[in-house]
């Protein structure tokens, strides 16, 4: 559904079998009686006029299998409190929300969480700690957000393939030295944050690295035998690149 399609109505014994649901732009209204989606799999309601405390979410909640949430361009939203009944969520977009202020600390019973995106959430200044529960989660995307740290134990994550913090500008200070234990890192992207003071040791499973930083000198690479790809841009002060000579 489109162009901010109105639901309305009684919709008793006709949506129990509805697996995939695209509503873009929809309406801050929810006027509907027994809408009762419980075998919904993929939702995508993007550029929404909703917020956490819309109707409609006492309906979806009832969706317990819900494996993929896109609520990207949902420029009301500023919790996900209301997101802790999605358990069994795989994937789940909140690109461009940029009145999101929270991430709820519920986001961590999300145990299924493989991939998070919240690029461009500039109001968004912090993640929370219960994000070092998510065991399986592959890909985190936080560019272009007002991230201005890390969790503390974001090295919990040890699926985690793909770190994305692009142009991050807030961000600054040291990263996490718990990095060095997410052994399934591949792809880590700093390019950007003209603020971040040094990176920790990094884990040698990483194919891609991607830096912006204002040390003079960045951690050891010499053990980063898999390594492809470096990109270092506008780093200002830095002077070595580590080698065992440096």
């Amino acid at each position: 559904m489109e162009g901010g399609a109105h639901l309305s109505g009684d919709f008793k014994d006709s949506m129990e079998g509805l697996k995939w649901l695209q509503w873009e732009n929809c309406p801050t209204n929810f006027d509907v009686n027994n809408f009762h989606a419980t075998e919904l799999v993929v939702l995508k309601l993007p550029r929404g006029k909703i917020n956490e405390g819309w109707g409609g979410w006492s309906s979806f909640k009832m969706a317990e299998e819900l494996k993929f949430l896109d609520l990207s361009q949902c420029e009301s939203l500023e919790t996900t409190e209301f997101l802790s009944a999605f358990k069994n969520l795989e994937v789940l977009i909140l690109n461009h929300c940029w009145r999101l202020q929270q991430i709820d600390s519920s986001i961590g019973g999300m145990k299924a969480l493989l991939r998070l995106e919240l690029t461009s959430c500039s109001s968004l200044t912090k993640l929370p700690e219960s994000m070092g529960s998510l065991e399986n989660l592959e890909i985190l995307n936080i560019s272009w957000s007002g991230i201005r740290k890390l969790p503390k134990n974001i090295g919990r994550l040890r699926k985690l393939r793909v770190l994305k913090a692009l142009y991050c500008e807030n961000l600054k200070g040291k990263m996490p030295e718990s990095m060095c234990n997410l052994s399934s890192l591949q792809h880590l992207d700093f390019v950007g944050c003209k603020k971040l003071q040094s990176l920790p040791d990094l884990p040698s499973s990483l194919t891609y690295l991607g830096v912006t930083c204002r040390s003079r000198k960045l951690p050891s690479l010499s053990h980063l035998t898999r390594l492809k790809e470096l990109r270092v841009c506008h780093c200002q002060f830095l002077q070595c690149i580590p080698t065992d000579r440096c």
